[in-house]
């Protein structure tokens, strides 16, 4: 495995909550969320459920936010608009 994707995976296995909520500081939160996850009463895990987002200030943006991946295509290139 390559240093940089070994160091992810290890921060990942170590605290896998803690991870998560490093990787959500990529993403634009209105409310920047304090958890990872939580598991209800049910079983169901519930993401970043106390941050808060606007989906559609992604659909505006989605070269920034979004890679485009084609199952033969080995080259990914964000869409360029």
């Amino acid at each position: 495995m390559s240093g940089e994707y070994q160091q992810q995976y290890n921060a990942f296995k170590q605290n896998p909550a803690q991870f998560w909520l490093e990787q959500s500081k990529n993403i634009p939160w209105y409310k920047t969320p304090t958890k990872a996850y939580t598991q209800d009463d049910d079983g169901l895990y519930h993401w970043f459920s106390d941050g808060q987002l606007n989906t559609s200030f992604f659909s505006a943006r989605p070269a920034r936010y979004c890679r485009i991946w084609r199952a033969n295509c080995t080259d990914l290139r964000l869409p360029s608009h």
